[in-house]
């Protein structure tokens, strides 16, 4: 994120007190259009983390406000002294609650807790009503998407804003930029609630114009699911089944992004090292009709829980730095734990890319069977099947259940391994494996 030194407390970006520069910590406004010179040649794209509910409390717009309206509950900003520890009366703490915004029920005050109060005393919280501080921030997405030459934007935070500000901020950058992305984070676990926040969505009676929103239903549904162990009908990865029922909700549901985890949860291995949970999830989450996205660090099995800190789930990736005790940027540096995971995982990613059966085609899921998950893509003649075997017992996929895909063939080819599968019998499950095969 835009952000000048700040202090320790806002290391991660969003306590933003100059929209226009890169954190001098990281380098300058010049060094970062190299860096994403550098990441185009290699055939990589760059989004670009913003936010804007709120700013950071030494921005020269707390000290000398452009408008008596520039900020939401501004008279707290009066009585505060000009410090971030005085609080004023008429303080107002976010609850953190972002069904409010399309709750039909919602009360006033939990609505302005919402889009009105502040994440915390050090942030003050943007009007986005303002057009004048619309207008800026519009014209500061463009500015860095033409100065920098980002290919996307990542805006964090994005139900707590106001929608009709925000809607029309998609709307200008999509007239700018057809084929530009933007990412909301909408965190709430329920796919009706995300599914609102879509571009053209049908259930919420504001557009968004937002193209692409966050399935924090998934990650949840899958670490329970992965986690259970079990054949239940209603637990396990009955859970991501039925999660992936709503899908019919989407207006789009081929972009929106799915994750495991990301800087603001636990890490998905959390204190351990289940290489066959993960195994389950990153199959799923690389097969499934959705927009992936890998947080660092899960490829070497990085783990972590919020319940020490948020630094915990954040911590650097080994050998980055001096003194680190090892290199994992290269497999002579690697565990052999982290390489085995490294290894498996680049197999997988690379089947997968450029791969329009993935990208393109149809997903058929099938209700989990004897603690038997599959889900089944197919396009153009092709086909490929995630079998997931939720228990910790050896099991088999019955190949005529899934005849409908299956069709004729005999054999098909394991993209992990290479190995054959014979599809004329029932295929042999080890127990919690995950086998994805082509056909």
């Amino acid at each position: 994120s835009p952000d000048d030194p700040g202090g320790w407390s806002t290391y991660h970006g969003y306590a933003c007190t100059d929209y226009y520069r890169v954190d001098p910590r990281f380098g300058t406004n010049a060094e970062y259009r190299q860096l994403i010179d550098a990441c185009h040649q290699k055939g990589l794209k760059v989004v670009m983390d913003m936010i804007f509910n709120h700013c950071g409390f030494e921005h020269p717009w707390v000290a000398d406000m452009p408008s008596k309206d520039w900020f939401n509950l501004p008279e707290w900003l009066e009585q505060s002294n000009g410090t971030s520890d005085t609080r004023g009366t008429d303080f107002l703490q976010t609850s953190y609650k972002l069904t409010p915004v399309l709750d039909p029920y919602a009360s006033e005050v939990d609505l302005r807790e919402t889009t009105e109060a502040w994440f915390v005393s050090t942030m003050p919280d943007l009007n986005q009503n303002n057009p004048h501080l619309m207008r800026y921030l519009i014209q500061n997405s463009i500015w860095w998407i033409e100065t920098a030459g980002i290919d996307g934007i990542r805006m964090d935070t994005y139900p707590y804003a106001f929608r009709k500000p925000m809607a029309q901020w998609m709307k200008e950058l999509d007239r700018e930029y057809p084929n530009f992305n933007t990412v909301g984070e909408t965190w709430v676990t329920e796919p009706g609630y995300t599914a609102a926040w879509q571009k053209d969505s049908k259930l919420s009676d504001e557009n968004s114009y937002l193209k692409t929103v966050m399935d924090f239903s998934f990650q949840e549904k899958l670490d329970s699911a992965t986690h259970e162990i079990t054949d239940n009908w209603w637990r396990g990865f009955n859970r991501l089944y039925n999660s992936f029922c709503y899908d019919y909700l989407y207006p789009n549901p081929s972009s929106v992004m799915a994750f495991l985890d990301n800087h603001d949860t636990d890490r998905f291995l959390r204190d351990g090292q289940d290489e066959l949970a993960l195994k389950q999830g990153l199959g799923l989450l690389m097969t499934v009709n959705r927009i992936p996205q890998l947080y660092y660090g899960t490829e070497i099995m990085m783990n972590g829980t919020k319940r020490v800190s948020d630094g915990y789930v954040r911590k650097d990736f080994p050998g980055g730095f001096p003194g680190d005790d090892h290199n994992a940027f290269t497999a002579e540096g690697r565990t052999p734990n982290e390489q085995m995971m490294f290894s498996w995982l680049s197999r997988l990613l690379h089947w997968r890319q450029g791969n329009d059966l993935i990208t393109k085609g149809k997903m058929t899921q099938f209700i989990p069977w004897h603690g038997v998950y599959v889900v089944a893509r197919t396009y153009n003649g092709r086909a490929s099947m995630t079998i997931i075997n939720g228990t910790r017992k050896h099991n088999e996929a019955d190949v005529q259940r899934y005849k409908e895909i299956i069709g004729t063939r005999t054999t098909a080819r394991d993209v992990i391994t290479g190995e054959t599968i014979d599809l004329t019998k029932n295929i042999p499950l080890t127990p919690r494996q995950t086998l994805i095969v082509e056909m």
